[in-house]
């Protein structure tokens, strides 16, 4: 099953759903869009480094216009109130660390 995701600024973005019985996790299509305004090569390869290290979601590859990437079941983005929560600021601060401890091939 195919379905559209709204809050892609530029992309467009459709989850994809394989049967139960598949054992197929779900994964997002991501179509690019506002070509010219970001390296795709270096934004996919610098994708495919923070999903190797976990920080970004699975990466399973690229094509002409876009990405397929690992779908983050029951995910929401978080409310407000939430993120003033003691529990999100460590969470945010956890993850802010990783993504400040990671260091990028040359080039990226």
């Amino acid at each position: 099953e195919v379905r559209p995701i709204s809050g892609g600024i530029t992309n467009v973005l459709l989850r994809v759903t394989f049967p139960a019985s598949s054992g197929v996790a779900p994964v997002l299509v991501r179509r690019f869009g506002a070509e010219g305004m970001i390296d795709r090569n270096v934004e996919d390869a610098l994708f495919a480094a923070l999903a190797a290290e976990g920080i970004a979601p699975a990466y399973h590859g690229r094509f002409k216009n876009g990405r397929v990437e690992g779908f983050m079941v029951d995910c929401a983005v978080p409310t407000l109130d939430q993120l003033q929560l003691p529990e999100f600021s460590r969470l945010i601060a956890v993850e802010t660390a990783k993504l400040h401890r990671f260091e990028p091939a040359a080039g990226l």
